[in-house]
C-alpha cells in the first residue's frame, strides 16, 4: 500500500517571524533554529540573528541537561559564529570536558580565564588537575609551561610517588609545598587522610569530610571512606561498585585474591536474599574470615532466620537456653508479634536468674525487663498492665541507676492513683538522684500533694541550688512556705509562721511581688493580736465571749491593716486583690467578710478589665492545683464583677479557657453566662454548646433533655469533623458515662418540654393491695412519657420494679436514683 505523502501547508512569508517567535517561546528550540535560519536566508535582520543565537544557547543547555554534551558543545560553537559575546563560556568548557575534548577545553580556559570569575576558574582548574593525574597529557600540551596547573602537578606526582613507595615523610614534605589555593588542594587532603588511615582513622575520616561535593575528587574520597566502614556495611556497599573500584578498596584493606573470592561469594549470596545460603558461605570460609567473626555474623543472622539454629549448632556448638530464647524473642519482634516476643524475653530473664552471680547477668536482666516494658508501651497497654510496675521495680533491684525506670514507675502509680506506692518510689528516686532537676520537681509535687509543705520547700531549695533560675521550683518553694505558714498559724505558732513567710518573701520577684505574702503576713498579725479569730477557735470561745469586750485597735493592728491593703493592691487590687484576700482568709479558717471589711468596697459600676479576668482564671487554676476545696465559694463572692465582664472582647481561646476553669470549679451559674455569650459570638461552636448544656443540667447527666442530648451528639460529630479532638473527646466522655457508654433507647424520643409535668404521689409509699396498684398504673397511663427527661423515666422504671413489674432488658444497667429519707414522726 502506497504511503500518503505529507503535504506542507504553504504559509505566507508574513507569518514566518510570528511562527518562529512562537516556537522559541514554547521551548521548541530545534524547530525555532530552523525557522530563524530560513528567515535569515530571506533577509538579514539583527533581531533574527539575536533570536537564532538565543535558540542555539537554549537548545545547547537542554541537551546538556540530558548529558548529551558533545551536541551541546557543537551548538554553542554554532552560536559563537553568530556573535562573539562568549555567553556561558564556562559551561561550554565544562561541556567540552564531559565530551572528552580535554585539549580544546584546557586551551580555551587559558585564553578566557581573565574574563571568568575566580571561583569558576579555580573549579575548572581543579577539573584539569584531576585529568592530568588521570594521565590525560593533552591537557599539559594546551597549557603554558609556567602555569600553576603544571608546576603544582610536578609536586603532586612527587607526593604520589613517595606514598606509593611507603615514604610517609617524603610524602608529607611534598604535600607541604602544595598551596591552599592549588588546583590539587582536595587531592592533597585525600592523600593526607590516606597517611592517617592506619594510625588515626577518626582524623582521616574528618579530613575526607572536608572534600566538597562539587570537587572532582568527591567520589574518590567516598571510596576511601567506604573502606573505613565496618565489614557488614562494606560488604553491602561493595556490590554497587565497579570492578576497578572494588580492586581499589581491596588494596586499601590489604585483601588478597582468596579474600576477594570470599567477598564475591558473599555478594552473590546476599543478592539471592537467602539467609541459609549466606550462612553456608560464611561458614564455608571460616579460615579466611576468622572463626570469631563467622560465629558473630551467623549469630546475628539467626533472628531473621531462626530455622538456622540447628545448622549453627552443628557448625559452632550448642546454643544456651538464654540464647535460643533471645533469638526467638528478636525474631517475633521482627514479625511485629510483641506478645510472643515478651514470652521469650521473660524466659531469658528466668535463665539469667539461675546464674545470678555471673558477671553482667544482673544488668542483662534489668535491660531485658525494661525492654519488655517498652514493648507494652508500644502496644498502648502500659497503664493497664500490672506487670509493668513489677518489671520496672525488679529492673531497679538489679540495676538501681536507671533514672528513666524510676520516672516510669512513678508515673504508673500516679496514673493508677496508688498514692502509697507513688510516694514510696518518689522517695527512692530522690535517694538515688538527689541532685536531678526532673526528680526533685516530682518530689516537690508529691510532697505538696500530701500537704508535706516543709518537705516540699526542702526539695525546692535543693533544686534551686542545682538550677537557680528554675521558675517552677521557685513558685512551688514559695507556695510551700506559705502553705506551711498557714498550718503553723492554725496552731498559733506565730513566730515560726513569720519565719516561713519571710522565706516565701525572699522567693518573690522584687520587681513584681504577688501580694500573697503580704496578705498572709497581715492575717497572721491580726490573729496574733486577737483582733480576728478562726471559725473553729471562735466556736470554742463563743460562750465565754458573750460578755467579752471587742479587742482594742492597737498600732500593730493598724500596721497589719495597712499591710493587708498593700498586699491586695500588689495582688492586682479590684476583683483580683479581693479574691486573693478571700482565698487566703478561708485558707486560715477566717471569715472572708470580716477581712473584706478592712478593704475599700468595690464601686457599684466597677468593671474588671479583660486582663484582670484572665489573671483571675490563672489564679483560680493555680489555687486548684494546690488542692484547695472551697474555690467555688470564693468565686461566688466575686460573682458580680466576674459576670459583668462577660461582654468584654475576649478571643475565642480566652473565652474557652474561662469556661473550662468555671466547669472545673462547678460554678454552673457563671459557666452558663459565659457559654451563652460564647454562642452569641461563635454560633454553634461545639465546646460552647457543651458548656451551656452542662451548666444548665448542673453537671448531672440524667437531667439533660432529649433535644439537648441530640445537640450534644451533633456538637461532638462537628468537633470531630473540624479536627477538634479535645472537644470531641470531652463531649463523648460525658455522654459515655450514661448507661456505661450506651445511649438508652428513650434518648432518641423527641421532646419539646424539659420540665416534668407533675410530682409523683407515690414515691415511697408501700402498695398494700391491688386497688392501689391499679390507681398507680392508671396514673402512669396518663403521663406524657415522650416529653420526659431521662431522670424522670428512670424514676418511673425504678417505681415499676418496686411494684414487682418485670422490666425488659435494655442492654445496660438502669441506675437507682437516691431515695428521700422518711421523716421521723414526732410524738405529740
Amino acid at each position: 500500500m502506497r504511503k500518503k505523502k505529507k503535504h506542507s501547508h504553504n504559509r505566507p512569508v508574513e507569518t514566518w517571524p510570528a511562527k518562529a517567535a512562537d516556537l522559541l517561546a514554547k521551548g521548541h528550540y530545534k524547530e525555532a533554529i530552523e525557522a530563524y535560519k530560513n528567515l535569515l536566508k530571506k533577509e538579514q535582520r539583527a533581531e533574527w540573528h539575536a533570536a537564532l543565537a538565543k535558540a542555539y544557547l537554549l537548545r545547547a543547555q537542554a541537551l546538556a541537561n540530558k548529558d548529551v554534551y558533545k551536541e551541546a558543545a557543537v551548538l554553542w560553537e554554532n552560536r559563537a559564529n553568530l556573535c562573539d559575546d562568549k555567553e556561558l563560556i564556562e559551561q561550554y568548557i565544562y561541556w567540552l570536558i564531559r565530551a572528552g575534548r580535554y585539549g580544546r577545553a584546557a586551551g580555551l580556559l587559558t585564553e578566557t580565564s581573565e574574563h571568568l570569575p575566580q571561583t569558576m576558574t579555580r573549579q575548572l582548574q581543579a577539573q584539569f588537575g584531576a585529568l592530568l593525574l588521570g594521565g590525560h597529557q593533552e591537557v599539559a600540551a594546551a597549557v603554558q609551561e609556567d602555569a600553576v596547573l603544571l608546576k603544582q602537578y610536578a609536586l603532586m606526582k612527587a607526593a604520589l610517588k613517595a606514598y606509593y613507595q611507603g615514604d610517609d615523610k617524603a610524602t608529607e614534605e611534598s604535600l607541604k609545598q602544595i598551596s591552599f589555593r592549588s588546583p590539587y588542594r582536595d587531592f592533597r587532603t585525600i592523600l593526607k587522610a590516606l597517611l592517617l588511615m592506619d594510625s588515626d582513622s577518626s582524623s582521616a575520616s574528618q579530613l575526607l569530610e572536608k572534600v566538597p561535593e562539587n570537587s572532582p575528587y568527591t567520589h574518590f574520597a567516598q571510596l576511601i571512606r567506604m573502606a573505613g566502614q565496618d565489614s557488614e556495611t562494606l560488604l553491602a556497599e561493595l556490590s554497587k561498585l565497579s570492578r576497578h573500584e572494588q580492586a581499589f578498596i581491596a588494596h586499601l584493606k590489604g585483601w588478597n585474591k582468596a579474600q576477594l573470592k570470599v567477598i564475591s561469594a558473599l555478594q552473590t549470596a546476599a543478592k539471592r536474599d537467602n539467609h541459609k545460603a549466606l550462612m553456608e558461605v560464611v561458614t564455608a570460609h571460616r579460615q579466611s574470615l576468622g572463626d570469631q567473626y563467622c560465629r558473630q555474623f551467623c549469630l546475628a543472622l539467626l533472628p531473621s532466620y531462626p530455622a538456622g539454629m540447628k545448622f549453627y549448632e552443628q557448625a559452632f556448638g550448642l546454643l544456651s537456653t538464654f540464647e535460643k530464647n533471645r533469638i526467638m524473642a528478636l525474631s517475633h519482634e521482627q514479625q511485629s508479634n510483641s506478645l510472643r516476643a515478651e514470652k521469650h524475653w521473660r524466659l531469658c530473664v528466668d535463665s539469667l536468674k539461675q546464674y545470678r552471680k555471673k558477671e553482667d547477668n544482673a544488668l542483662k536482666g534489668a535491660l531485658i525487663l525494661r525492654h519488655i516494658v517498652e514493648l507494652v508501651e508500644k502496644r498502648g497497654d502500659a497503664f493497664d498492665d500490672d506487670d509493668v510496675p513489677n518489671d520496672l521495680a525488679e529492673s531497679l533491684r538489679l540495676d538501681p541507676e536507671d533514672k528513666k525506670s524510676y520516672l516510669k514507675l512513678i508515673q504508673w502509680y500516679k496514673h493508677n492513683d496508688e498514692q502509697k506506692n507513688y510516694n514510696q518510689w518518689v522517695e527512692e528516686a530522690v535517694k538515688q538522684f538527689p541532685k536531678e532537676s526532673e526528680v526533685l520537681l516530682i518530689a516537690m509535687e508529691a510532697a505538696t500533694g500530701r500537704k508535706a509543705f516543709k518537705k516540699a520547700a526542702g526539695f525546692a531549695k535543693n533544686l534551686l541550688n542545682v538550677d537557680p533560675i528554675n521558675v517552677k521550683a521557685r513558685q512551688i518553694a514559695r507556695s510551700s512556705h506559705i502553705s506551711h505558714a498557714r498550718k503553723l498559724i492554725k496552731t498559733s505558732k506565730y513566730e515560726l509562721a513569720r519565719k516561713e513567710l519571710e522565706l516565701a518573701a525572699q522567693l518573690e520577684k522584687t520587681s513584681k511581688p504577688s501580694g500573697v505574702v503580704q496578705i498572709n503576713q497581715a492575717l497572721l498579725e491580726l490573729q496574733a493580736e486577737g483582733f480576728v479569730k478562726p471559725k473553729t477557735r471562735r466556736r470554742k470561745e463563743q460562750k465565754s465571749a458573750i460578755y467579752a469586750t471587742k479587742p482594742k485597735t492597737t498600732s500593730q493592728v493598724v500596721q497589719a491593716t495597712e499591710l493587708l491593703r498593700k498586699g491586695v493592691q500588689l495582688a492586682g487590687d479590684g476583683m483580683l486583690g479581693q479574691f486573693r484576700a478571700i482565698v487566703e482568709s478561708k485558707s486560715q479558717s477566717l471569715e472572708p467578710a470580716n477581712i473584706l471589711s478592712f478593704l475599700p468596697v468595690l464601686k457599684k459600676d466597677y468593671l474588671p478589665t479583660q486582663q484582670e479576668v484572665l489573671e483571675l482564671v490563672n489564679l483560680i487554676n493555680a489555687y486548684s492545683e494546690e488542692g484547695l476545696t472551697f474555690l467555688t465559694e470564693a468565686v461566688e463572692q466575686v460573682k458580680v464583677p466576674f459576670q459583668n465582664a462577660v461582654k468584654l472582647d475576649f478571643s475565642q481561646d480566652e473565652m474557652l479557657s474561662v469556661c473550662q476553669c468555671l466547669k472545673k470549679q462547678e460554678h454552673n451559674g457563671l459557666l452558663k453566662t459565659y457559654a451563652e455569650q460564647g454562642l452569641k459570638r461563635w454560633a454553634e461552636h461545639p465546646a460552647f454548646i457543651f458548656y451551656q448544656i452542662y451548666s444548665k443540667a448542673k453537671g448531672t447527666r440524667w437531667h439533660i433533655s432529649m433535644p439537648d442530648m441530640d445537640r450534644l451528639k451533633e456538637a461532638a460529630e462537628k468537633a470531630e469533623r473540624q479536627g477538634d479532638q479535645r472537644t470531641g473527646m470531652m463531649i463523648m466522655g460525658f455522654l459515655n458515662q450514661i448507661g456505661g457508654g450506651i445511649v438508652p433507647p428513650f434518648f432518641n424520643v423527641p421532646s419539646d418540654d424539659d420540665d416534668f409535668p407533675f410530682d409523683f404521689p407515690f414515691d415511697n409509699d408501700d402498695i398494700d393491695n391491688l386497688e392501689e396498684l391499679e390507681i398507680e398504673l392508671e396514673s402512669l397511663e396518663k403521663m406524657d412519657l415522650e416529653n420526659m427527661n431521662p431522670a424522670e423515666v428512670i424514676k418511673i422504671i425504678n417505681r415499676l420494679e418496686d411494684m414487682g413489674i418485670e422490666i425488659p432488658d435494655f442492654g445496660f444497667p438502669i441506675p437507682r436514683l437516691p431515695r428521700k429519707k422518711k421523716q421521723k414522726r414526732t410524738k405529740r
